[in-house]
């Protein structure tokens, strides 16, 4: 019973602002377990498919656990299982239900009972603590804080007095009383004799002039305490603090590094690891993510959330295989988000039936995740847009086939007519065509609209966008096979070849045409069917 009310109490202390999230599931009295494992999931889109984050940071783990024989294990394991399954019966829940539900008296006297009933002095005052917490939040008992203060400066046990503190912390924010939390935690380090307990007081204070938007001086005490720590226990909560701090500034990824850098001093902590693998993705810092995912999936095979994050950074890095891998086995660790992003990737490939079929299987779990749902809903429309796309394609290359057979016959037979001389551009303009030989030389320039110059009121002004064209290549009897090239005015041809990465920025366009009509018309067209490329020129009479 211990740990599940330590796990509740951590949730609440740490995720306030989720409250009322919590009562309201109270109320509906869940098992324990489903209510943390849903409190605890978030997700961050990454493209396609989506990263999940949770929340719960694990515990940390020991290098040295206490040995134990196999009975005590199972035995332990049982009653803790007996107490998960009457959970409902644990007193938080019905305080909580209470005062949700605004039956004050009820909640103190539920709460009075468990007081009785507990012999343990400190949990006694700590989870008084906590009541009077809970109370102030409901605006229940004003006089929360006076009571909090008093039982925190008469404690002696500095673990109890470092937990009420924090209960006071949170009244004072609640209220809007940032000036007075931290006073209140800049007269608290003064209270502790143990280093690890002024460190925790330290990182509460910062975290109180972040709330009063003072990063930079959170930051300073940070580093300052950061400098005469020793142990890697503090230094670890020190830099998951200096994390946020750099956060709050907008230094977003400094603040990955200062996470994963805290993962140095505890590098066992899984939890830390998903948090420093999550936060490095979602700042784009793939290689950092990469590597804390690849040493959380060494401790914990069976993590179908890293699992599944992994496997959308194998996406993005088109190492598709890995990523299909990862995302079967976190499907086969019951994740329904990665057998989304499982048949997600395999839609985007084409395999429409096989993503269904997996999306289906998945629909019919336990719980799925929505984007099961989404998957479905977009199989078809994909179809459709496939279809579509298709469809226009057959329409393009038919057009393209005859265009392409008048030029194969004017190649070989040649229906006569020249090709020198004044043409008309679809525009109206007149352009030259020079013939040398067998060589076909033409250019003009071309304006294509107005651009917008300036910025704010001035981006009214606009220019003439302009550019050189050329049309050069090898005629053989009535028909011609060379290069059309647009250039923008000003622009150079090594300018730009010298930074071409792909085919489709390249000003290049080699084309075939012909002439037809009596020799009064000439056709133009790319001979890539990809490039949207055609041009019909009249001869001037």
């Amino acid at each position: 019973m211990e740990a599940i009310i330590t796990k509740i109490f951590t949730l609440i202390s740490e995720h306030f602002l989720g409250f009322s999230i919590l009562i309201s599931l109270m109320i509906f009295r869940k098992p324990i377990a489903s209510l943390i494992e849903r409190l605890t999931n978030l997700y961050i889109r990454k493209g396609d498919s989506e990263i999940k984050l949770n929340t719960g940071e694990s515990p940390r783990i020991s290098t040295q656990p206490p040995e134990k024989t196999k009975e005590h294990v199972l035995g332990k394991q049982a009653e803790i299982q007996k107490e998960e399954e009457n959970i409902e019966s644990f007193w938080l829940l019905d305080v909580m239900k209470a005062i949700s539900e605004n039956h004050i008296p009820d909640a103190r006297k539920r709460f009075e009972e468990h007081q009785r009933s507990e012999t343990d002095t400190i949990k006694r005052e700590s989870d008084k603590a906590f009541f009077l917490r809970l109370l102030f939040g409901a605006g229940a008992d004003d006089t929360a804080i006076s009571q909090l203060e008093r039982m925190a400066y008469s404690a002696t046990d500095e673990g109890l007095k470092q937990n009420i503190l924090t209960h006071l912390s949170v009244c004072f924010r609640q209220s809007a009383r940032t000036k007075d939390e931290i006073e209140h935690w800049e007269q608290a380090i003064g209270l502790f004799k143990s280093a690890r307990h002024v460190t925790k007081a330290i990182i509460s204070l910062a975290d109180a002039l972040m709330a009063d938007k003072r990063p930079q001086e959170a930051k300073g005490k940070l580093t300052e305490r950061l400098r005469t720590v020793s142990s890697n226990e503090e230094k670890y909560d020190l830099f998951m603090a200096l994390s946020e701090a750099e956060s709050s500034m907008g230094n977003y990824n400094i603040a990955v590094y200062c996470k994963d850098k805290a993962l140095e001093f505890d590098p066992d902590n899984r939890g830390g690891l998903f948090q420093a693998a999550y936060q490095a993705s979602k700042q784009n810092i793939n290689d950092i993510a990469v590597r804390n995912y690849e040493t959380l999936l060494g401790m914990d095979r069976n993590n179908f959330s890293a699992w599944n994050n992994r496997a959308v950074l194998a996406a993005e890095a088109d190492i598709n295989i890995k990523a299909a891998d990862g995302y079967r086995t976190a499907s086969n660790l019951g994740e329904t988000l990665a057998m989304a992003n499982q048949g997600r990737l395999l839609l985007n490939a084409g395999f429409a039936y096989e993503a269904k079929k997996i999306a289906e299987e998945a629909a019919k779990m336990e719980n799925p995740h929505e984007n099961v749902y989404s998957l479905l809903r977009d199989i078809p429309r994909f179809r459709r847009e496939q279809e579509e796309k298709w469809q226009k394609l057959v329409d393009k290359v038919t057009e393209r086939q005859g265009l392409i057979r008048e030029y194969t016959n004017a190649r070989y037979f040649g229906p006569g007519g020249s090709f020198e001389g004044k043409w008309i551009l679809p525009d109206g303009k007149e352009i030259d065509i020079e013939i040398s030989g067998d060589e076909l030389k033409a250019a003009w320039q071309e304006s294509t609209g107005y651009s917008p110059i300036g910025m704010g009121l001035f981006s009214s002004v606009r220019q003439e966008t302009r550019y050189n064209i050329e049309l050069s290549g090898k005629v053989t009897l009535s028909s011609f096979e060379g290069t059309y090239t647009k250039l923008k005015e000003g622009e150079k041809r090594e300018s730009i070849s010298s930074l071409l990465i792909d085919s489709s920025t390249n000003p290049d366009i080699p084309c075939i045409g012909y002439l037809s009509d009596g020799g009064m018309a000439l056709t133009l067209l790319a001979k890539d069917y990809k490039k949207d490329f055609s041009l019909l020129l009249k001869k001037s009479s």
